[in-house]
């Protein structure tokens, strides 16, 4: 499915963000941030954005941009 689908159907914290990752959110709203337990991800200001990490590469993209996103990971998962 969809990272929009993801965020709409999963249990969200208070300022409607889906975390599934080792973080610390401040300031931030509406997003989607996707990460291993293994690396901190720290994210402050972002609204409406996709976080998502790679192996050793970290995505960042406006969350109604989810097209450009999966292009972006399919260029670095060929790089």
């Amino acid at each position: 499915g969809s990272w929009a689908s993801l965020h709409d159907v999963s249990k969200k914290d208070a300022q409607n963000n889906l975390v599934t990752a080792d973080a610390l959110v401040y300031e931030t709203r509406n997003s989607v941030i996707k990460g291993p337990k293994d690396k901190l991800i720290v994210a402050q200001g972002l609204n409406g954005y996709l976080v998502g990490v790679f192996d050793n590469v970290v995505i960042v993209c406006e969350k109604d941009k989810e097209e450009q996103f999966r292009k972006f990971v399919n260029d670095v998962k060929a790089k």
